[in-house]
């Protein structure tokens, strides 16, 4: 039964990546990996990748065990290995490139549909930061320190998106982003 789930997920999880890719021509390259996680929390897979090619950017996904090198690798814990506060969703090294981390627990503790969405927001944050190369954080949008109720409501209704000086920050880190990860766009 744990294979055909399994199985059942990554089938779930290549038919939304592909169907997300085909909404996003033309646009700078992101590779991303990412262990499965079940079929319900791989539905954030292509609302990330919709959240940044609002922004500009082409995310691709891989599985984890296929994954390319330069390619960001998110990872799922239950406790942060990297915690900076206490209400911390995830973490990222943004001069090193390519690692990211996002709190399986907070996600499960908002209930899957929402949890999904709180994901992809999370997901998109991240890499955010390894774009911009910073670990700053804005005051409206996706790239804010901390998410309110309000904001959570956003994230509920597909509204939460970067603010436009944070696209700008992103697109004119890519190309240090690119080097520091070992990426080399259009392979």
């Amino acid at each position: 039964m744990g294979r055909i789930k399994s199985g059942l997920a990554a089938l779930l999880f290549l038919a939304a990546t592909a169907e997300a890719r085909l909404k996003t021509p033309n646009l700078p390259k992101i590779e991303a990996c990412m262990a499965p996680v079940g079929p319900t929390l791989h539905l954030s897979l292509p609302e990330a990748t919709q959240i940044m090619a609002v922004a500009g950017f082409d995310l691709q996904w891989h599985s984890y065990k296929d994954c390319p090198a330069g390619a960001i690798r998110v990872t799922l814990e239950h406790e942060l290995t990297y915690k900076h506060t206490a209400e911390a969703i995830g973490w990222s090294f943004p001069f090193e490139g390519i690692h990211v981390g996002i709190s399986l627990g907070i996600i499960e503790s908002v209930g899957l549909d929402t949890g999904r969405h709180l994901l992809a927001c999370a997901i998109a944050h991240e890499i955010g930061h390894l774009l911009e190369g910073t670990t700053s954080h804005s005051a409206w949008g996706l790239m804010k320190a901390s998410w309110t109720t309000f904001d959570l409501e956003s994230i509920r209704n597909l509204q939460m998106r970067f603010d436009q000086p944070d696209i700008e920050l992103m697109q004119k880190g890519y190309p240090a982003w690119s080097d520091r990860a070992g990426f080399t766009p259009g392979r």
